[in-house]
């Protein structure tokens, strides 16, 4: 039974239909890395949320994620509007790109210390990439959600 090919890749000459599909397998490939990490992440963020009792299927809506990742980091559920920042226009997008990510650095560092972290800990969760490992073992390890802060 012959491949199907779409007539214009078998009107192409043969380096054509080789660099055609390669393109094709690197976009695959590089999707679905993508969609493993999304996935991986949200395993992690799952965890977490469930160790600091809350439901798992929190951290699976967008911005309502973020919300409850302020209440565990012992902050107010508001904070979570920093994430707007980023619509900012013209210059102010910077100063509140700035801001958004001072107040990341910030927020990860208390969600450290609410499972018993260090301040490297948390500077850790806000690096990204090393974000990965981080949450894994904040995700995996014995450490348990301390919720004697006081919230800001």
């Amino acid at each position: 039974m012959p491949l199907l090919i779409p007539p214009t890749l078998a009107m192409m000459n043969p380096e054509g239909v080789k660099q055609a599909l390669g393109i094709v397998i690197t976009g695959t490939l590089i999707g679905g890395l993508l969609a493993a990490a999304v996935l991986f992440t949200l395993r992690n963020l799952c965890k977490i949320y469930e160790k600091a009792g809350h439901a798992r299927w929190k951290a699976l809506i967008p911005f309502y994620q973020h919300v409850i990742y302020c209440r565990i980091a012992g902050l107010s559920g508001w904070w979570a509007l920093l994430l707007l920042l980023w619509a900012l226009p013209g210059p102010l997008k910077a100063l509140g790109i700035l801001i958004y990510f001072g107040w990341w650095i910030w927020a990860n560092i208390r969600l450290a210390r609410r499972f018993g972290k260090n301040i490297g800990f948390g500077l850790g969760l806000s690096v990204p990439f090393l974000d990965f490992y981080f949450r894994l073992v904040l995700a995996e390890d014995q450490s348990t959600y301390d919720n004697s802060m006081t919230q800001m």
